[in-house]
C-alpha cells in the first residue's frame, strides 16, 4: 500500500536546532533553503520515521546529517530508508520536495547522493 503525499505539513529532522536555524543559515549565505513551515519537528531518524508511517509523506523534508547518539541515527540512513519504503511501494518518493540544512558536507552529498540517484531513475 502506498502512503500518499500529504502536503499539509513540513518535517524538519535535527537533533539541536529548530526551523529557524534556516533563516540563520540563509544570512549566512545558504540561498537554496526553503525556511517557510510550518514545521514538525523530529529529533531522531526513528521519531522521524514514525511521523512519516503515521502522517504521511510531507511535502518536504529538511534533513540534518547527524542526531547524536548512535541509535539515534542519522540522515543519510533516514534517506536510504525512504527510497526502501520506496521500492516495497509504501511511498511514493515523485513530489519528495527536500532539502539538506546540515553543516557537514560529506553528509550532505551523501544525502543527496542517495535521494537523487533514487529520483533520478524514475525518470
Amino acid at each position: 500500500m502506498t502512503v500518499q503525499h500529504i502536503a499539509s505539513y513540513r518535517l524538519f529532522v535535527d537533533d539541536e536546532h529548530d526551523p529557524a536555524f534556516l533563516a540563520f543559515l540563509i544570512r549566512q549565505g545558504s540561498r537554496d533553503l526553503v525556511p517557510e513551515g510550518p514545521w514538525v519537528i523530529a529529533r531522531s531518524q526513528p521519531e522521524a520515521q514514525q511521523i512519516i508511517t503515521v502522517r504521511g509523506l510531507p511535502e518536504m523534508i529538511s534533513f540534518d546529517h547527524d542526531y547524536g547518539p548512535a541509535e539515534a541515527g542519522n540522515g543519510h540512513d533516514l534517506a536510504r530508508w525512504l527510497v526502501e519504503e520506496a521500492l516495497k511501494g509504501r511511498l511514493d518518493l515523485r513530489n519528495l520536495q527536500y532539502q539538506v540544512h546540515s553543516r557537514s558536507a560529506v553528509g550532505q552529498v551523501n544525502i543527496r547522493g542517495v535521494l537523487d540517484s533514487y529520483l533520478n531513475s524514475l525518470k
